[in-house]
């Protein structure tokens, strides 16, 4: 079913908004976002911001907002349910020719739309962005964010640049891509990439956070994390069935040479506790490659339950 776009006959783009307990940034933000859209009046725009269970106030400033103007939507989660399902609602409720996701702290800076906007009109489906300043001022943030991105990147079946951010355009043909996936632990920033059209990266300073702290935790970022990698890359399960086959050939060659030099050199220099250690070392290079072939075949049932589509076709003639 054809799409209406959301203000008119003019090409429209609709900009999601994930918040969580940003009641301090919500005008801020749509006062950016409104002078970005005077700067642009060949477009119509649709504001969405969701609510991704705010425990302060942010949800009444929404509200707020969409009583008073009609470019503003509001989507309210009951609880936290966490940043990459505020995304999902919020591509699945624009409706614009082209989809802009952006943080609602401000550090993501909404002066960078028109730049996406032309980049999405030279015929690029996907605008990404990547910050070229250290935006994190901790040094473990930093560290881990340096982390992050080695391993996701070693790992992963599609890799992002370093930097990448979830500050992102994407055309109306990509966002449907997206919201037919059907498994629940989606990652948008490889999702963008895994569908496959024609891209391109834009840098960008990230700003000082205008208000409110940061709700990323170190648990929240390994969740992130663990969500990044077990949705891109079934390596980790390869590596299993390699450590259990590393493992089995070096005990059974140390079991081998040892029993050996035991019954062929020397009797009494090898004793019964080095011929159990390294037949223990060999036992579990065994049971590493039992578990290895166990989840290659779970590894290949979790690709069918992914249930993403085997292909993905950009033109028809």
């Amino acid at each position: 079913m054809a799409r209406t776009r959301p203000h008119g006959s003019k090409p429209a783009i609709s900009i999601v908004i994930p918040v969580f307990n940003e009641e301090r940034n919500i005008a801020a933000m749509y006062r950016a976002l409104s002078s970005v859209e005077e700067c642009m009046p060949e477009y119509s725009f649709q504001i969405i911001f969701v609510d991704d269970g705010s425990a302060d106030r942010t949800w009444e400033a929404v509200a707020k907002l969409a009583g008073a103007h009609a470019d503003v939507e509001g989507i309210r989660f009951t609880r936290n349910f966490g940043k990459e399902a505020a995304l999902e609602a919020g591509f699945r409720a624009a409706e614009g020719d082209a989809v802009i996701a952006l943080d609602g702290d401000l550090q993501h800076p909404p002066e960078l739309i028109p730049e996406l906007v032309a980049a999405w009109q030279e015929g690029n489906d996907i605008v990404g962005t990547r910050h070229r300043n250290k935006t994190h001022s901790n040094i473990f943030m930093r560290f881990s964010s340096f982390v992050f991105y080695r391993l996701l990147n070693y790992v992963s079946d599609t890799p992002i640049e370093p930097g990448s951010s979830d500050f992102c355009l994407v055309s109306r043909r990509v966002a449907d891509q997206l919201n037919a996936f059907p498994e629940k632990q989606k990652f948008h920033r490889i999702l963008t990439h895994w569908v496959g059209f024609r891209s391109v990266s834009i840098p960008y300073m990230a700003g000082e956070r205008q208000g409110g702290a940061s709700v990323y935790t170190p648990r929240k970022l390994f969740s992130l994390a663990r969500r990044a990698i077990i949705s891109s890359s079934t390596l980790p399960m390869t590596l299993i069935f390699l450590l259990g086959c590393a493992l089995a050939l070096f005990g059974g060659m140390l079991t081998g040479g040892l029993m050996l030099y035991k019954y062929f050199v020397d009797w009494e220099y090898i004793g019964g506790a080095a011929l159990l250690a390294a037949f223990i070392i060999f036992n579990n290079g065994l049971l590493f490659i039992a578990f290895g072939i166990m989840s290659l075949y779970q590894a290949a049932t979790y690709r069918e339950v992914q249930n993403r589509p085997s292909y993905i076709i950009e033109k028809r003639v």
